[in-house]
C-alpha cells in the first residue's frame, strides 16, 4: 500500500528488489466521505483503542490542550481515561456516513503510531474529509502526510503541540482535493489495471 511498507518488507526477509512488485494505495469511493471546509472543534483519534496506536502520547496531548480531544474506535479505552483528564472521552465505533461526519468535523486527526504503520487508512479518510492528519513521522505517513499541507509529521510531544497550533494555517479544500485525487477509486482503479496489464 506504500513504498514504506515494501521497504521495511523487503528489509524483514532479506531479499532484493522484485521488479514484479508493485506499490498501490488504498482506493476510496469519495462520495463516501463528504468534506467540510470549516474548521473543526475537537481532536480525534480514530482507529483501533490499543497502546501501540500511541493512546498514551494522545493522553498527554489531551493534557497539554484546551480543546475537546476524542477517541473513537473498538477496543478497550478504560486504562487511557482518566478523572485527571476530563477533556479526553471515548465514543463507540461509527459506521456508514456517521463515519465522514466525525472525520470532518475534527479540528485534526491525531495518529501517533508506535509501529510502522502499512497505510493508515483512517488518516487518508480524515483527509479527504479536508481534516488535516498529524501522525508519526515513520512507516506510511511520509507518504501520506504532505507535512506542513496536508498535515504534519511529529517525533516529540512538543512536535504534537507545534502542530495542533499550525493547523490554523492549512487549507482543508486543498487537503481534501489532494486526497480525494490521489485516493480515488477512480485513480487508483487505473493503478491496478496497468499493473494487470503488465
Amino acid at each position: 500500500e506504500t513504498y514504506q511498507w515494501w521497504s521495511y518488507n523487503q528489509g524483514h526477509d532479506n531479499r532484493a528488489g522484485n521488479s514484479y512488485q508493485w506499490v498501490c494505495p488504498m482506493g476510496y469511493d469519495v462520495d463516501e466521505w463528504e468534506p467540510s471546509y470549516d474548521q473543526g472543534e475537537y481532536l480525534l483519534y480514530f482507529g483501533r483503542v490499543i497502546e501501540c496506536k500511541g493512546l498514551y502520547t494522545v493522553m498527554e496531548i489531551a493534557k497539554n490542550v484546551d480543546m475537546p480531544v476524542v477517541m473513537c474506535g473498538s477496543g478497550t479505552p478504560e486504562q487511557f481515561l482518566s478523572d485527571d483528564i476530563p477533556n479526553l472521552t471515548y465514543r463507540k465505533p461509527v459506521t456508514g456516513l456517521a463515519r465522514s461526519e466525525l472525520l470532518r468535523g475534527a479540528y485534526a486527526m491525531l495518529m501517533p503510531t508506535q509501529y510502522t504503520e502499512p497505510f493508515g487508512g483512517a488518516g487518508v479518510e480524515g483527509q479527504m474529509c479536508g481534516t488535516p492528519l498529524i501522525a508519526s513521522d515513520f512507516g506510511a505517513f511520509s507518504e501520506t502526510v504532505i507535512h506542513g499541507y496536508s498535515g504534519f509529521r511529529c517525533k516529540t510531544l512538543g512536535d504534537y503541540l507545534a502542530a495542533i497550533r499550525g493547523v490554523k494555517q492549512l487549507n482543508r479544500r486543498a487537503i481534501a482535493s489532494e486526497a480525494r485525487s490521489k485516493y480515488s477509486l477512480q485513480n487508483v482503479g487505473a493503478q491496478m489495471d496497468k499493473i494487470f496489464k503488465q
